[in-house]
């Protein structure tokens, strides 16, 4: 990944982390501004999707930072991506080549009322659920979290 000067300069950037995770197909992009000490999570999709996170950071229910504590909380989430009008069914039991997940059926009126089904895999682990930043190390977690979030993987079974 191409990284611009202008963003690493803009943001006081020190040190740059891509793929946390050490996984070739896995993209995890965070960084650290040691002057303002805040770690920055952001999505490769687009630097415009970022956040920081310092010491007293708060990560709540619904934030892209949060991480579900369960599968009733990975389930919240998933539903909590999409405006309740656009979801036409959702199967929370759906399984896809042996992976258990969510199936979600969207369809709205900002997309030509057209329809996509979605399958979201459960988590390999858990994460905080709701937690406050009491450290650094906890900040670049949070970091870590909103970066992977961003980035959530999910695949599409149909479009009509």
């Amino acid at each position: 990944m191409v990284v611009h000067m202008w963003f690493l300069e803009n943001y006081q950037i020190a040190m740059f982390l891509q793929n946390c995770d050490n996984d070739k197909d896995k993209k995890v992009n965070i960084s650290f501004n040691p002057i303002s000490k805040v770690w920055y999570g952001w999505s490769t999709r687009s630097c415009d999707k970022r956040q920081y996170f310092g010491i007293g950071s708060k990560c709540k229910r619904g934030d892209i930072c949060w991480t579900p504590r369960s599968k009733d909380d990975f389930i919240f989430y998933i539903v909590s991506r999409y405006d309740k009008d656009e979801i036409k069914s959702i199967n929370t039991n759906a399984e896809l080549n042996g992976q258990e997940g969510v199936k979600v059926t969207i369809s709205s009126s900002k997309r030509n009322n057209c329809s996509t089904t979605l399958f979201f895999t459960h988590p390999k682990r858990y994460g905080r659920g709701e937690w406050i930043a009491r450290t650094l190390d906890d900040a670049k977690q949070m970091a870590i979290d909103f970066a992977r979030n961003a980035e959530m993987p999910y695949t599409v079974l149909s479009v009509f």
